[in-house]
């Protein structure tokens, strides 16, 4: 549809939502609509102007969608699926999800899946297809779990075609017959060909994207360079230096973001040179350490080239904004080396800095990117500890979740058990409010049993926070756990308000958690 058109049609909605006697539609736009429309007998009244346009205008579109494409008698047969399919009561449970049901289990559940060796059933494929075109996030765990049959379904519809990498070619097929995919397949295929690839071949999947990269679209450019995350090595630092000259902002920012993951790139190390000489360390009374930091004076076409942006966003100054994002994207070792401290002595000698908080919300960010590397997890935990004490709300998702499991775990079951009651606005209950992954059982049920304690004393006077924490509880408890503490939650809300609906919330949804695990795993 294009933008005449469509603003047409939402003219003639509006004009229908208030009445034409208040709101009157435009004419129609030229071309083969606006032909039809004017060969149109024109009655007087506006309420049969408004229908006869309407009419045209629907059967219009609905005569411009791209038909499915059925196969010919020479095209192959769907291949056979590889793993076996998932076992009825597990599709049921799918079933149950894709009508809007517990559809907050989705991911769990094709993650589970795939963990299993099997893949959607055959009758649910077009329904799982459809929520990937409705849900591109669950694109990636679904087109793990679709198999054969389902890529060969996606390629038969242009609507699915982000899971027909390459027309279901399969990823063993000779180089040249994968080039070929690779040039001619359609914008949505060749994104998820080059996600697959990574996987398996990142060297082919780059010789590919070079192949191209002068011919694609901005808005592929990134969805290709976005691609690179998976196996994201220093091989790839050729292609993403060459994309920080491209002449489109949104690649460079993409290219940007990449090379900050990657600590030993020249990119990396050029922000760390941007930072040397802001740095000034100092010695206090009795020897001790201690530093300032200055704030860059210009930003110049070198800072712009390698996506630092001039200018600023929010209430910030222009060269705190600059410092911001130069310290986001430098390595975390810069510091540990040029302070001579481990990470958790690098954020206390920062707490009397003036800009303690921009340091402390750009070495936050550089976590999130270099995750993979040992020394992030204690970067991670220093900085929460460190946040924690601050009143100002902040997120603590990505620095959480940079942790290992057991570490994060204890780090939030240390301030569970610290305090008698989960008061809102205390560490605790802001620390599970954000840790949203897969609870181990030993840590659900100390939760559980925290929350249990909060509930019979009704110590919120607003229970929202507690009530919430609930609420994500049912999606992250190990399911055994959710259910062994039932008996207790439900002691504890008694005939309160709130709590006994929210309660019976908690324990429906854990249940049916409970049975999906069970066929999936039977």
């Amino acid at each position: 549809m294009t933008t005449d058109t469509h603003t047409f049609w939402q003219d003639l909605v509006a004009a229908g939502l208030l009445g034409v006697e208040r709101r009157a539609f435009t004419a129609a736009p030229a071309g083969p609509l606006g032909d039809m429309l004017a060969g149109l007998p024109a009655p007087t009244p506006a309420e049969q102007r408004w229908l006869a346009a309407a009419a045209a205008a629907g059967l219009y579109w609905r005569a411009g969608r791209e038909p499915l494409r059925l196969p010919s008698a020479a095209e192959a047969p769907a291949p056979e699926a590889d793993w076996p399919a998932c076992s009825p009561a597990a599709a049921q449970h799918l079933a149950t999800m894709l009508t809007g049901q517990f559809a907050e289990v989705l991911p769990e559940w094709l993650a589970r899946l795939a963990a299993a060796r099997r893949c959607v059933a055959a009758d649910l494929l077009p329904a799982a297809l459809d929520l990937g075109r409705a849900r591109p996030e669950l694109r990636a765990a679904l087109m793990a779990v679709l198999g054969p049959r389902g890529q060969w379904l996606a390629a038969q519809n242009a609507d699915w075609e982000y899971a027909s990498y390459a027309a279901y070619l399969p990823l063993e097929a000779d180089t040249q017959a994968l080039t070929a995919a690779w040039e001619t397949g359609r914008p949505a295929a060749r994104a998820a060909l080059l996600w697959q690839l990574r996987a398996r071949q990142p060297a082919l999947a780059r010789t590919l994207l070079a192949l191209t990269w002068q011919q694609e679209q901005a808005e592929q450019r990134v969805l290709f360079i976005e691609a690179l995350a998976e196996g994201l090595s220093l091989e790839d630092e050729p292609l993403l230096e060459t994309a920080l000259d491209d002449r489109a902002k949104t690649v460079r920012a993409a290219a940007a973001e990449l090379l900050a993951r990657l600590p030993e790139s020249a990119f990396a190390q050029r922000m760390a040179a941007r930072l040397a000489p802001l740095l000034h360390l100092e010695r206090g009374w009795f020897n001790r350490r201690k530093f300032d930091l200055e704030l860059p004076a210009v930003c110049d076409p070198a800072m712009q080239r390698d996506a630092v942006e001039p200018k600023p966003r929010g209430k910030r100054g222009e060269r705190a904004w600059w410092l911001l994002q130069i310290v986001a994207a430098a390595p975390l070792a810069f510091w540990t080396n040029a302070l001579g401290a481990p990470p958790a002595e690098c954020v206390r000698l920062s707490a009397g800095l003036e800009w303690r908080g921009l340091l402390w919300e750009g070495w936050s960010q550089a976590v999130t990117r270099q995750a993979a590397l040992p020394a992030a997890a204690d970067w991670a935990e220093a900085l929460v500890s460190a946040l924690l004490l601050q009143a100002e709300a902040v997120s603590f998702g990505p620095l959480l979740l940079a942790l290992p499991r057991e570490r994060r775990e204890a780090l939030v079951l240390g301030h569970v058990q610290a305090e008698a009651v989960l008061s809102d606005g205390r560490p605790a209950l802001r620390l599970l409010a954000e840790t949203w992954d897969q609870w181990s059982a030993a840590f659900s049920a100390a939760v559980l049993e925290a929350l249990a304690r909060h509930i019979a004393g009704d110590h919120a006077v607003h229970p929202g926070p507690a009530l919430s924490l609930l609420g994500q509880a049912a999606f992250c408890v190990a399911p055994a756990a959710g259910l062994q503490a039932g008996e207790q939650l439900v002691a504890a809300a008694g005939e309160q308000p709130y709590w006994p609906a929210a309660v019976a919330r908690f324990l429906t949804v854990v249940s049916f958690r409970n049975e999906m695990i069970k066929a999936l795993e039977g």
